[in-house]
């Protein structure tokens, strides 16, 4: 009988726990900030405390290291056409659990150096925003939604500012992962392992 009651205390301290909806708010104007808001309690866990600057003597490196791709826009299009049903259907299944206030987002495209260039990645930009967020509308909650795309022909750097808000609960939160954590690994390691050998590809025929 002990044992009932302990587990049913477990179990009730889990659902509790679970029901706990946690905000995050993230910025990114030059620079990345994110707040986590869970209760009364607030926490930026990004956030850079200054520490005495210890001098370290640079050892000579014998390896060199394989430096990881960075993304792309193909990478990411890639990225997320492959992970947005998922996405989808994990969120239908929580039934507009996740709120997203707001949806603040610009991107100025340069165009300076390659008019042609920025022209077709503004094309593809935008296909991929508005054949995504209305599928994101139809199974979240969006609220104060605002996305700038344009071209700047003479700006020599991208320009980039969000400002985005997550609430969701911490039970849904590890429904979506545990959802995702699959299908996100796959297309990680595909994507690396096709990067890795297009780059083998291309020193073996240079040398």
């Amino acid at each position: 009988m002990i044992v009932v009651w302990i587990l049913g205390v477990i179990l009730c301290l889990l659902i509790a726990i679970a029901m706990i909806r946690v905000t995050a708010i993230a910025v990114y104007d030059k620079d990345f900030s994110l707040t986590v808001k869970i209760g009364f309690i607030t926490l930026k866990p990004l956030e850079k405390k200054e520490k005495p600057k210890k001098k370290k003597e640079k050892k000579p490196s014998k390896k060199k290291k394989k430096e990881r791709p960075k993304p792309t826009f193909d990478m990411i299009k890639n990225g997320v056409t492959t992970l947005l049903p998922t996405v989808v259907k994990t969120l239908q299944r929580l039934g507009k659990g996740v709120r997203f206030k707001p949806v603040q987002a610009t991107c100025t495209i340069a165009g300076a150096d390659d008019p042609a260039s920025a022209a077709i990645l503004y094309g593809k930009a935008n296909a991929l925003i508005w054949g995504v967020m209305p599928q994101l509308e139809s199974v979240a909650d969006m609220k104060k939604v605002g996305i700038g795309l344009n071209v700047d022909y003479q700006a020599s750097a991208h320009v980039v500012t969000c400002h985005v808000g997550v609430s969701i609960t911490i039970g849904r939160a590890f429904a979506i992962a545990a959802g995702l954590l699959v299908p996100a690994l796959q297309w990680y390691q595909g994507y690396t392992k096709s990067h890795v050998t297009e780059e083998d590809c291309g020193e073996k025929a240079t040398a």
